[in-house]
């Protein structure tokens, strides 16, 4: 998926590179933060250069030259100073190895009229052709003869490029060491759009794992997440999803990428205030909308409550707010089948509970509660079943994941 939207990107670009990121993710469907990020990797891995390809007769260049040669003997000794030579010269604009017509090499220059061609053809055999031979000329006027097609790359990027599954070379540079379709957290969960999932753990199940790739998958696939973790894992969270192969900084930096403790969302100035929470929540909602974000994924880890006391009652009155959950005042929710209501197909939500320290009565009443409202959770799950069903998809464990740079 990553690297198609990458290809695709690049498709674009080469057709026009002026455009702006808006601009494009409004041609390829794509949110702008996702164009932004996909860009800046393309920049690093498949764009040499932006530039214009100018019309050479109208810069003053009547020729275009293509020069056939052979290398004497093995280049290695003189390759330093071959290439140096080449470098030197402005009006060279492509030169390589190569084979065929009893030659090895070939070298591309533009020049202003034949007498500039000439001087330069004999500045290069006095020069180089201690080193070359057999040279071989094939010139190409720009003024007075039939240009059949103009040298640009518009058509191989809307008919030619697109139709590569993936260009191989750049698979082999992207792969690192576990296929990112893998690390999806959709299939394991069975996560579908709308759905609003109730997850139980306990510190006997790896969470992050789950966490992370279901982060992951979102960020990679154009949506935008909202992490919510209990306070005590505020020095550790960023660390953890780096290792799991999310670049933290790069989507908390254009805002892709939302991570805040309990006491930051609910506390902010030191007291309670579920309103401005909810405020704030629908806001960004609304945002994401704007920005054209695929989805929004949200996971609030509420721990053990232990930020509100332990008193889970005043959380689940926050999770049944009809702003959100009565489809009569919520644009973000929907009834389905049965008078069922469930969100929007562009939130998915996992609400995850701590329940280690909770008995079973406790813990069946914390689940009761979230059912009383409009909103029916899709599924109540237990963390460290489908952690275990996890690992077995992917065939690592945890000490084997953690440490990769996963694509």
């Amino acid at each position: 998926m990553r690297q198609e939207k990458l290809v695709k990107l690049l498709c674009e670009l080469i057709k026009n590179s002026r455009r702006s990121d808006r601009d494009l993710a409004k041609i390829l469907g794509f949110s702008q933060p996702s164009v932004s990020r996909l860009r800046k990797v393309l920049e690093k891995e498949a764009i040499l250069q932006y530039t214009a390809i100018p019309d050479f007769s109208y810069l003053g260049f009547d020729l275009i030259v293509f020069t056939l040669y052979r290398v004497k003997e093995p280049l290695q000794p003189i390759k330093e100073k071959a290439e140096k030579w080449l470098m030197e010269q402005p009006n060279v604009v492509f030169s390589s190895e190569g084979q065929g017509m009893e030659a090895d090499r070939v070298m591309i220059s533009v020049h202003r009229d034949y007498a500039d061609f000439s001087e330069f053809h004999q500045k290069f055999r006095k020069e180089m052709g201690i080193y070359f031979e057999n040279f071989k000329t094939f010139i190409v006027s720009l003024r007075g003869h039939e240009i059949s097609k103009l040298f640009t790359f518009n058509d191989l990027a809307t008919q030619a490029i697109p139709n590569f599954s993936i260009i191989d070379s750049q698979t082999r540079r992207w792969k690192r060491s576990i296929p990112s379709n893998l690390l999806r957290a959709g299939p394991v969960l069975d996560f579908r759009e709308g759905d609003s999932i109730i997850a139980t753990y306990t510190s006997a199940a790896d969470k992050m794992k789950v966490f992370s790739a279901f982060i992951r998958e979102g960020l990679e696939d154009g949506d935008t997440v909202w992490y919510v973790y209990p306070n005590e894992e505020s020095e550790t969270v960023r660390a953890v999803l780096e290792e799991y192969g999310i670049d933290v900084e790069e989507y908390e930096k254009d805002g892709t990428l939302h991570l805040m403790s309990l006491t930051e969302l609910f506390i902010p100035n030191g007291k309670l205030d579920f309103e401005k929470a909810v405020n704030l929540a629908l806001n960004w909602w609304v945002e994401a909308k704007r920005r054209r974000y695929n989805h929004v994924r949200i996971i609030e880890d509420v721990g053990d409550f232990s930020f509100i006391n332990g008193q889970w009652q005043k959380y689940v009155k926050y999770w049944l707010d009809p702003r959100w959950n009565d489809p009569s005042i919520s644009e973000w929710v929907e009834r389905k089948e049965s008078m069922r209501v469930r969100y929007k197909p562009f939130l998915m939500e996992i609400t995850a509970i701590n329940v280690e320290h909770m008995n079973e009565a406790q813990i069946r009443d914390i689940l009761k509660a979230f059912s009383r409202g409009e909103i029916q959770p899709t599924k109540f799950i237990d963390l460290l079943d489908y952690v275990d069903a996890f690992s077995k998809r992917i065939g690592l464990s945890h000490s084997e994941l953690v440490g990769r740079k996963l694509l």
